[in-house]
């Protein structure tokens, strides 16, 4: 009598789609970054040294933002879980488009009025500023929450190395870009080569403002599916619904 043996061979199945607020989160953090290495972080802090010739003012410039931040950062995360999220990031998008304006302004019309080097140049840098650190401090706590919340167990480690894989991405093409922009004009860092590389990154912001603003969405969160732990059903407790 012979016997014969099967080997089941083990098939992996198709990759899951990604969840659509996980996708806008990747496309929000990407834009984040390359706007925030064209605007808020170099670009911004030479800019202010070239106007103003002083250390001090670059980090009160900087420091404002901060400050804003860490001020607006409480109080919006309280309302995202008292508020449907999608709404306080609508809100949140529509404080960034306020300082995207406030910031053309400022760079385009300002400068050119009132000089590189005058103070009401700088006190508007610093309420701009301002807004960009509620914009931060408005959003930051509710797009992690949503995407917490969009991520299925199991997937989390995962997934969250995508998201800061696309920040990092996202700081890389900010100054790739800012390169193209000197090679483009003149090679030297002055205030109109450094005003043409801000102006690039709010058109990137508006962009990530839009992402904000249309894409990700309460309705796309994953309920009890996102939980740290999934509950499963011992045999006991398949028993007494099968008697049920």
């Amino acid at each position: 009598m012979t016997s014969s043996s099967t080997t089941a061979t083990a098939v992996r199945p198709p990759p899951r789609p990604l969840n659509a607020n996980v996708r806008a989160v990747y496309q929000f953090m990407f834009l984040r970054s390359v706007y925030s290495s064209l605007f808020p972080q170099t670009p911004l802090s030479y800019y202010v040294l070239l106007c103003t010739g002083s250390n001090t003012k670059v980090g009160l410039v900087q420091g404002i933002q901060g400050i804003v931040n860490l001020c607006t950062g409480f109080p919006f995360a309280v309302l995202g879980d008292r508020w449907r999220r999608e709404s306080v990031l609508r809100l949140s998008a529509a404080v960034g488009c306020v300082a995207v304006a406030l910031t053309l302004v400022v760079l385009l019309v300002v400068e050119g009025a009132a000089g590189s080097h005058s103070s009401l140049l700088f006190g508007c840098l610093c309420g701009v500023m301002a807004v960009w650190g509620v914009f931060m401090g408005s959003h930051s706590a509710t797009v992690e929450a949503v995407f917490a919340d969009s991520v299925e167990s199991g997937r989390r480690s995962t997934l969250y190395s995508h998201k800061a894989a696309a920040r990092t991405a996202g700081n890389a093409v900010g100054p790739i870009l800012s390169v193209v922009v000197f090679l483009t004009m003149t090679d030297e860092w002055n205030v109109k080569n450094l005003t043409m590389v801000m102006v690039l990154g709010m058109a990137v912001a508006v962009l990530c403002m839009g992402t904000l603003f249309f894409r990700i969405k309460d309705k796309f969160t994953l309920g009890a599916l996102s939980e740290s732990l999934l509950l499963v059903p011992t045999e006991d407790e398949d028993e007494d619904d099968d008697e049920d």
